[in-house]
């Protein structure tokens, strides 16, 4: 019936018989009828939830995606966490003939290979520059919680359609728990890239979403997705479902939890600033967000200290190192005294 390749799961409408997508219905049919047998029963495959199992549609779930378009305003793509939204705008750039994109330094350190795996050359740049086809804005920044104001992030959103250069906003950290101004986000972008990882901390769902602003974009989004892994998991997108719809009608319990959230980011911020300089030094202490980027001293060992830490040299500072401060303010007091009490003799 259909002339065109699908590799994906699509709804044709009512009455159809999808002959063509690879999906082996009798095989899961008699898998569930094989785990529920002989007086034993398996939770997780209950009837009801064959649907649960099988392939998903290559945009997401229909209910997870309306409401994310409800809050953001724009077209969303469901992705197997925000890496792999990330490929996927770099592949719809690439096919609107984008050879280079900028990013600032520094960087996340995934964020070139990413970008190069799509055949386009990443260009790092100084933070005040933008002069490419393509612009990817890490906001806040890893490793360094480097954060524009919402003035800043519309004036280069501006910028940046005068000029007709694709902005793509790495959004995985713009969430009011990492932000300085939570009640001040923006929507800006050819497209924003978002991770449930970072927003709710359900790293094991591998969960994030694009929100494509950019018409020529979307359908190539789309296309990545369908090709590199046919959809997302429905059971992850259940779970990040069950999630926004529990805090969308209990409002007051979210803001409970991210400034639960924030206050915790803070106090192991504060930790810091206890840190002796012949070791470690904290770099913009009044920064938000999950990452504490902090210069080495002379004396730092880390090894000794037994504290693991991501050297700045992956993300073009060598001269420094990032600290995952998202962690009880208790840990983070311990880690100090071992850095401080571990300086090289």
């Amino acid at each position: 019936m259909n002339d065109n390749m699908i590799l994906a799961k699509t709804n044709f409408g009512p009455d159809w018989i999808d002959l063509g997508l690879g999906e082996p219905t009798t095989i899961l049919n008699s898998c569930h009828r094989y785990c529920n047998s002989f007086g034993k029963s398996l939770k997780f495959f209950e009837q009801n939830d064959i649907d649960k199992l099988t392939y998903p549609l290559p945009q997401g779930m229909p209910e997870l995606v309306s409401l994310l378009e409800k809050r953001h305003g724009g077209r969303v793509v469901v992705t197997n966490g925000a890496k792999q939204g990330i490929s996927a705008v770099c592949y719809a750039l690439k096919k609107n003939g984008v050879n280079k994109m900028a990013v600032h330094t520094p960087y996340w350190l995934a964020t070139p290979t990413l970008i190069e795996k799509e055949l386009i050359d990443c260009i790092k740049v100084p933070a005040d520059s933008t002069s490419y086809g393509a612009f990817m804005l890490t906001n806040p920044g890893n490793p360094d919680s480097r954060e524009l104001t919402s003035q800043q992030l519309m004036e280069l959103d501006g910028e940046s359609k005068n000029s007709g250069i694709f902005l793509i906003h790495d959004a995985a950290y713009y969430t009011p728990i990492y932000t300085r101004n939570p009640k001040d986000l923006v929507d800006i972008g050819s497209a924003q890239i978002f991770s449930f990882s970072k927003m709710y901390g359900l790293s094991g769902l591998r969960l994030g979403y694009v929100v494509c602003r950019d018409d020529r974009l979307f359908d190539y989004i789309l296309e990545y997705i369908e090709i590199m892994s046919s959809g997302v998991s429905l059971a992850s997108q259940r779970i990040a479902l069950s999630v926004e719809k529990h805090f969308d009608s209990n409002k007051d319990l979210k803001k409970s939890f991210e400034e639960e959230a924030r206050t915790s980011l803070n106090q192991a911020r504060n930790e810091l600033l206890n840190l002796d300089p012949l070791a470690m030094s904290l770099v913009n202490p009044d920064a938000s967000g999950m990452f504490a980027w902090c210069k080495k001293g002379d004396q730092l060992d880390l090894n000794s200290a037994k504290v693991n830490a991501i050297d700045g040299s992956h993300f073009g500072s060598p001269d420094m190192v990032r600290l995952n401060i998202a962690q009880d303010p208790s840990v983070i007091r311990e880690a100090v005294r071992r850095i401080n009490e571990s300086k090289k003799l």
